[in-house]
């Protein structure tokens, strides 16, 4: 998705939010317009899970084991790897395996790798298959945080901007809407993405955030330094969209 926005064939697109510190301080000029999903202790979106067998019971014994991940350095990798050093054990000495999503499940069967970390509906399906998950409520990075953003490049954005501001408004009153009628909204998510209606209603679906708070950014922009995915910190609010006048 950063690279099609990047080459114009996207005009927005969601970005995972290490995606977009990592192209910030790389100087792609993307804005964050719309914020998406948030993780927090009380509604948590994904998990890593191990088989219901594993000898994985805390998050020390990660410590040099195998986790695979759709994506290397990735806003759910970093969160795993700040939840297990934030509860005692060492992220440092975990191998991170990057995998597609469907494969995951059968890697852990076959003990290609130890975990896996599951996003909806993977999660849900792992513990119909009897895993178990970790769903690194306790110290994580923050609570709540922001996964992904909205995003335009700068360019798109200032030479589109009441297309931009319009988008703005309809993301904000989705995310009030979809935040207060859980319920109704089940129905939809499986009708758009093929889902079984029970596997909805059982998912970990988690909350929108309204607006883009940099507190919901900040957090994150420091575990990516703390992991030396990018070398110094900056403020949240660069990579928020601001109109010029």
């Amino acid at each position: 998705i950063a690279a099609a926005l990047a080459g114009g064939a996207l005009d927005i697109g969601m970005v995972d939010l290490t995606s977009m510190i990592n192209a910030h301080v790389r100087g792609i000029p993307f804005v964050g317009l719309a914020p998406a999903l948030v993780n927090s202790s009380e509604s948590p979106t994904f998990g890593i899970v191990v088989r219901g067998d594993s000898n994985i019971r805390v998050a020390r014994d990660f410590n040099n084991k195998s986790i695979g991940v759709n994506g290397l350095n990735n806003i759910a990798q970093v969160s795993a790897m700040a939840w297990i050093d934030n509860n005692g054990g060492a992220s440092k000495s975990v191998k991170f395996v990057e995998l597609p999503l469907p494969a995951k499940a059968a890697a852990i069967k076959a003990g290609t790798i130890d975990a896996s970390l599951d996003t909806e509906p993977f999660l849900t399906y792992g513990l119909d298959q009897g895993f178990r998950a970790f769903l690194m409520q306790v110290k994580p990075i923050a609570s709540p945080y922001l996964l992904d953003l909205f995003a335009a490049t700068q360019d798109w954005a200032q030479r589109n901007r009441p297309a931009a501001a319009k988008f703005i408004a309809a993301m904000r009153a989705t995310s009030l809407w979809a935040n207060a009628n859980r319920v109704l909204t089940a129905p939809m998510l499986a009708k758009a993405t093929h889902i079984p209606l029970d596997v909805v209603q059982r998912m970990r679906r988690g909350t929108f955030a309204v607006d883009s708070d940099p507190k919901l950014i900040q957090p994150v922009i420091d575990a990516v330094v703390r992991y030396g995915i990018i070398e110094k910190s900056f403020r949240a609010s660069e990579l928020i969209y601001k109109p010029s006048t």
